[in-house]
């Protein structure tokens, strides 16, 4: 804090009339410019990345310091203090569960850099180990606490969301069909037009031939106009039509394998966690009875982040939208769609007004 803060603070104090709007308005942008903030911002944007329970506690602390609804300078300062005190502990070192971890930049965290809060201290795991001011009963207690309570977390976030699924049967489960009755419907439209104008090529009048068919600019101008532009429009969203279909199939294989691996699998994955739980205490306590580093890194331990990712999406497309998302593609298609029918529309009523 400047002298600067402090003055004011004091004068607010003393007499909140001190102060002026606008010397509260300066605090905020001068919070906002700090080094402390802008780092707090990026961390942010991984913490949102991140699957563990503290990360989630960290983001919500962060979303609750409101700069903009800043109403004195006591205010502001409380809010720098708590951006200051959060930008200390917003790092993967402090929030990763070695049991369930999923970005890049979390896996690559050695085991002994890891923050843990031991008698009232924020510590890592590599000065656990080399503190020789505790004993290794006490050690050995605080570490089996804390990887039950890592396994706590996975169980929370990946065993009783299959439980949820579980609840109901394969059978009962929404079904997401691989394609929907818009897609059928949109292809049987397109294959109408197309035997249409397949069925006027060749069994259709003289007139209706030349029109369509014979591109003569110099008469039946409009007509030509029209067919050039249908056929452009056509193409393109029949060619989007398929560009949709092998993405919703792509999504759809994702959705299955999800079930495959989640349905009627708790055991299993249960299994997966309990293992996993043992291995990294059997590490730990080994390690910190010798009073040496942890070298291994986060992902030798983090057998379950790969069902987390299915959990999470199997969970949302059945509970949550109960189908599978749209994606960019298909909003194009509508949009080309939209305008092929419509110039197919005027393209035959335009037609129809040339036979009369």
């Amino acid at each position: 804090m400047r002298n600067l803060e402090k003055g004011l603070l004091l004068a607010e104090l003393i007499d909140p009339s001190l102060t002026s709007k606008e010397q509260i308005e300066n605090l905020v942008d001068w919070i906002r410019k700090q080094d402390a903030y802008l780092q707090l911002v990026k961390s942010m944007m991984e913490i949102k990345k991140s699957s563990s329970f503290l990360a989630t506690i960290l983001y919500e602390e962060f979303s609750l310091i409101n700069l903009d609804q800043v109403q004195s300078i006591e205010e502001g300062l409380i809010a720098y203090s708590k951006i200051l005190y959060l930008c200390q502990i917003a790092i993967p070192n402090f929030y990763v569960n070695p049991l369930l971890v999923l970005n890049e930049k979390e896996r690559k965290i050695p085991l002994g850099q890891i923050l843990i809060k031991f008698n009232e201290k924020y510590i890592t795991l590599d000065e656990l180990s080399l503190d020789n001011s505790f004993s290794f009963n006490e050690k050995y207690d605080f570490i089996n606490n804390k990887v039950n309570d890592w396994e706590d977390e996975v169980y929370t976030r990946i065993i009783e969301p299959i439980k949820e699924l579980n609840k109901k049967n394969n059978r009962n489960l929404p079904k997401i069909k691989v394609l929907p009755f818009s897609y059928l419907l949109t292809g049987l439209i397109y294959f109408v037009e197309i035997v249409l104008m397949i069925f006027l090529y060749f069994f259709g009048s003289n007139k209706i031939k030349e029109l369509l068919f014979h591109f003569n600019f110099s008469s039946y101008l409009e007509v030509n106009y029209f067919l050039i532009i249908f056929l452009s429009f056509s193409a393109l969203s029949l060619l989007f039509l398929l560009f949709n279909i092998t993405i919703r199939f792509i999504k759809y294989n994702k959705y299955r394998k999800a079930r495959k691996i989640i349905i009627n699998n708790e055991g299993n994955i249960s299994k997966t966690v309990n293992k996993a739980g043992d291995k990294l205490t059997a590490y730990l306590i080994k390690n910190i009875e010798k009073h040496e580093l942890l070298k291994k890194k986060v992902f030798s331990f983090s057998s379950c982040y790969y069902i987390f990712d299915y959990v999470t999406y199997l969970f949302y497309v059945n509970y949550k939208c109960k189908k599978i998302k749209d994606n960019t593609m298909k909003i194009i298609h509508k949009i080309l769609f939209i305008i092929t029918e419509t110039f197919f529309v005027m393209f035959i009523f335009l037609l129809i007004f040339r036979m009369i």
